[in-house]
């Protein structure tokens, strides 16, 4: 029994927002993980001088 035409649009559109969906998240992370990195260097920057002094 083939699918219809209505059936295989609904999986396509379905595949498509699965996609859509993860690019999202993916991105999201990728960008706080950048974000992390990026505070994390400026915190390590400001205290390095206070360690080296110590």
């Amino acid at each position: 029994m083939r699918p219809s035409c209505m059936e295989r649009r609904n999986h396509a559109t379905e595949q498509g927002a699965i996609q859509r969906t993860a690019f999202y998240v993916s991105s999201q992370a990728v960008t706080t993980c950048a974000f992390s990195l990026f505070y994390l260097s400026i915190y390590s920057f400001r205290c390095f001088p206070d360690l080296l002094r110590e």
